[in-house]
């Protein structure tokens, strides 16, 4: 085809040249009359396209948003321009026949030559009543239910000030808990409780510098005689928990019985270790427990020492402690600082250089309490004082937490992509961690 042919194409598509009423087959359809600004575009838009290029595709919505039409017209070989016209009137006619009958229709036809191609589907979103759809087809104009819009509008603006409302109130709420951060809350660890127990009175007294700390280990015995966490059983927690409270006890001569109970535990135990999971292994055991065995054989407990699984528990402390030459371990902070407790041969004036600002070694209670064994240090002292007055006689294992929750909090708004309502609080948090303002 020409493009001189265009004002022929337009003229087939004139009011005059769609089909009345009287040749449809159907009643539905029959209203496609000859005023329809629906068709008119749709027909007009197709062949021209057709005419420059062979291929039509074509998608609109009733102002509605309800109702869509992808239609693809592909010519093969270009017959007359008329052929074109005719088939799309009766495609569309066909369409509104069947979108008042079922509200959704597909359709898809050749010419008798076998030149043209429709692939047409009208689809309801919202399925409104079926009636609307044939007559915005049909008539050319779209039925608009007043009401209807303004009830559905209402709705779905009730819904948006609903879902801002509950957003708020949650931001808010999580910004009250933000600003009611302190040093942060953690369990009670009985093993590090066990060392601090283990402090002498700093002024020579010969008694227990933090008796409420013995006190705490003989009110937690748990039933099978150990101590550790009651809800979940690691062998790894289980054993070195009841080591450090049975050393303590024995130490001081405290509650036999329960020690009694806590070493049946052990020896009925130990070998569990073997076939725990090593990720189980709780911080730096490899390094504290075999020191904790030697510190219970200097005291009498009878700790088999035959086990394979404790020359494993020794081989892997070995390798560690090579990994970390001692003279570097004195210069710079290490992993090692969390677990010194027991450790022998430490050059105690190099190390109190890598103490932190609120006395403790890395925030380890139990490694503090063995400074503090050792070097009587008083913020050492201030430190492990603190702790036990804030967890009545108990200790964590790790204390603070101020810089762990501070920095978690951060790390958890960002990830859940949230941060941009708490930009205020997520300064804070850095400026905190940054500024070392902690007590």
């Amino acid at each position: 085809m020409s493009s001189h042919s265009t004002p022929h194409i337009f003229s087939l598509l004139s009011p005059n040249s769609i089909p009345s009423s009287s040749s449809s087959s159907s009643s539905s359809s029959s209203s496609l009359s000859t005023n329809q600004p629906y068709l008119h575009p749709v027909l007009a838009n197709c062949c021209n396209q057709v005419e420059n290029t062979g291929v039509w595709s074509f998608g609109t919505k009733d102002k509605r948003g309800n109702l869509e039409f992808h239609t693809k017209c592909n010519a093969i070989s270009k017959p007359r321009t008329q052929e074109y016209a005719s088939v799309l009137q009766n495609v569309l006619a066909n369409c509104c026949n069947q979108v008042e009958n079922t509200g959704v229709w597909s359709f898809g036809t050749k010419d008798k030559r076998g030149n043209l191609e429709f692939h047409t589907k009208c689809n309801a979103i919202s399925k409104p009543r079926t009636q609307e759809y044939a007559s915005v087809l049909q008539n050319g104009l779209p039925v608009i239910k007043w009401p209807e819009i303004v009830e559905d509008d209402i709705e779905g603006e009730a819904r948006k000030i609903g879902r801002r409302n509950e957003i708020k109130e949650r931001v808010e709420s999580i910004k009250s808990k933000l600003a009611s951060m302190d040093d942060g809350e953690i369990s009670v660890s009985a093993y590090d409780t066990a060392w601090v127990a283990l402090v002498e009175d700093i002024h020579g007294s010969g008694t227990p510098q933090f008796p409420s700390s013995l006190q705490w280990i003989a009110n937690n015995q748990l039933p099978d005689g150990s101590w550790g966490d009651c809800e979940i059983f690691s062998a790894h927690d289980r054993i070195i928990n009841t080591l450090a409270c049975v050393v303590a006890l024995k130490s001081w001569n405290v509650h036999p019985d329960k020690c009694h109970k806590g070493m049946e535990f052990l020896k009925e135990n130990i070998s569990r270790l073997r076939n725990e999971n090593t990720e189980h292994m709780p911080i730096g055991f490899e390094v504290a427990f075999p020191s904790l065995l030697e510190i219970a054989r200097k005291i009498d407990l009878q700790i088999p020492d035959d086990s394979p699984i404790l020359q494993e528990i020794y081989a892997k402390r070995d390798l560690k402690l090579t990994r970390i030459p001692r003279d570097i371990m004195h210069r710079v902070p290490t992993t090692l600082l969390h677990s010194l407790e027991g450790m022998a041969g430490l050059d105690w004036e190099k190390l109190l250089k890598l103490q932190s600002r609120d006395g403790s070694f890395l925030f380890s209670p139990s490694s503090t309490a063995f400074a503090l064994m050792e070097t009587k240090d008083l913020n050492c002292f201030k430190y492990l004082n603190n702790a036990v007055q804030k967890f009545n006689g108990g200790v964590p294992n790790v204390y603070p937490v101020d810089l762990f929750e501070h920095i978690w909090v951060v790390d958890r708004l960002q990830r859940l992509g949230i941060s941009r309502f708490f930009e205020p609080e997520i300064k804070e948090c850095i400026d905190y961690v940054s500024s070392g303002k902690r007590d």
